[in-house]
């Protein structure tokens, strides 16, 4: 269908179609081969931002998107003029912006295979003029539907993304105290409460077990409440999702947990490997590769962004590595996924946008993640947390976004930073010193692809 439109436009375009270029996001690998195919065939010339060419260059190292990914980039072209013009600096709060007619001179018409990147897009981008966008209001993926392009600047009243905010659950009772557990709703197949053995592992609305019937499985199982109607949806999307990328090293639901009449008081999954980073961030990384760590994180993260999962609630709580580092993601049911919302976030990070009150029932747009993730190579790369502004380590005030600020700065010495941190500070090239000023004081977004040129992953 995407061939069918730009087909149409340029018809309807005829004294423009020819200085059009087309420029492609890493979520184009979201489309059919047949269509990528279909699209490199028509007589226009395509581009992808810096950012996008290495997201798509980690992409090639996907089971599930590296051939897609190969494919885009034998065929377009990487802004090589402009080296530093990543996507994001076509957005509104950009100090570093970039007109488009750097990019070039005629008009321009952006591709994006994944709604919460396109509603990103229409709600930050600054400019319009000339600047068409492909949407999407029917397909998360951009393969089914009709799709449409339309002028930017008419575009950016649109939201293509309609959340279904997450119902409060019911009451239950512990898992080992249930008397019939019904497995993937199935009536005839069904186990015992007291079958649950517990692992003495617990977070703030679980409890984790194993079960002599679900061999090589751990069990989350709900404390307080359990899913019902689009909690209940949610997961079985996870569930759905997961099935299909079993060889990612995520721990989606594997089989749900069922009580009468049928709300989900939990769900098997198989176990991630490793220590949780927040354990790292003490013993330090001696033995392990962090650019190996950082490129397994990154990769995990671009491929559940193309299949429309955001992990809401990313922080050192929830990602695991073993000692071949390797890296995993846990607390599934905490990620947004199409259009269900995530929920509760870590405060540390928390983007100072993110509303109090709408854990349940707001979408976050991918930025939002981005921002998580500067703050965990943060972590990563100087061992505390970025908002640190004592020296004593004895001071446990909770400090976050929305009543702190960043205490380094990128090139003079700060009066209020813990001296320690600023000695690693400048110790680091000045690139990555900005890149950092630059997230965690909003003067702009970095994206992964970003993060893996200024952190030379691929090099």
């Amino acid at each position: 269908m995407i061939y069918e439109c730009l087909t149409a436009w340029k018809l309807r375009n005829i004294t423009i179609a020819r200085s059009t270029k087309i420029i492609l996001h890493t979520s184009c690998v979201n489309y059919k081969l047949e269509d990528l195919k279909n699209l490199f065939s028509m007589d226009f010339d395509y581009l992808i931002p810096n950012d996008v060419f290495w997201e798509l260059k980690l992409m090639t190292k996907s089971k599930i998107f590296g051939i897609k990914a190969e494919y885009i980039l034998k065929h377009v072209q990487a802004v090589t003029k402009f080296p530093e013009w990543d996507l994001a600096q076509m957005y509104q709060k950009c100090v570093k912006s970039i007109s488009y007619i750097n990019i070039h001179r005629g008009p321009l018409i952006f591709l994006f295979g994944d709604l919460n990147k396109t509603d990103e897009f229409l709600d930050s981008s600054s400019f319009g003029d000339n600047i068409y966008i492909l949407l999407s209001s029917s397909s998360w993926s951009y393969v089914k539907g009709t799709p449409v392009i339309m002028e930017l600047n008419m575009a950016k009243k649109y939201r293509l993304r309609s959340p279904h905010s997450l119902n409060p659950g019911k009451p239950i009772d512990k898992l080992t105290r249930i008397s019939t557990v019904y497995l993937n709703r199935q009536m005839n197949c069904t186990m015992a409460g007291d079958m649950f053995i517990s692992t003495g592992k617990c977070g703030s609305n679980a409890y984790i077990y194993t079960c002599n019937l679900l061999p090589g499985m751990y069990i989350k199982g709900y404390k307080n409440q359990s899913m019902i109607e689009t909690q209940k949806e949610k997961l079985q999307l996870l569930q759905k999702f997961g099935n299909r990328v079993s060889d990612l090293n995520v721990a989606f639901p594997v089989d749900l947990l069922y009580d009468y009449p049928f709300s989900i008081i939990g769900y098997s999954m198989k176990p991630i490997s490793g220590r949780l980073l927040r354990e790292y961030l003490i013993t330090g990384w001696d033995g392990h590769n962090l650019g190996r760590i950082f490129e397994q994180l990154l990769l995990i993260l671009l491929e559940l962004h193309t299949m429309h999962i955001l992990v809401n609630d990313l922080s050192f709580n929830n990602i695991l590595i073993d000692s071949e580092d390797n890296v995993g993601l846990v607390d599934c049911d905490s990620f947004q996924i199409t259009n269900y919302p995530g929920g509760g976030i870590t405060k540390m990070y928390q983007h100072p946008e993110i509303s109090e009150h709408g854990f349940s029932s707001e979408l976050r747009e991918p930025r939002y993640e981005y921002f998580a993730l500067a703050v965990i190579l943060f972590q990563c790369l100087f061992g505390d947390e970025p908002l640190r502004q004592v020296q004593a380590v004895s001071d446990d005030t909770e400090l976050n976004w929305k009543k702190a600020v960043f205490p380094l700065n990128t090139d003079t010495v700060s009066p209020i930073a813990n001296k320690d941190i600023q000695n690693l500070w400048f110790n680091q090239p000045r690139i990555l010193r900005k890149t950092f000023v630059d997230e965690f004081c909003f003067k702009q977004d970095i994206s992964i692809g970003a993060w893996i040129r200024i952190l030379g992953i691929l090099n």
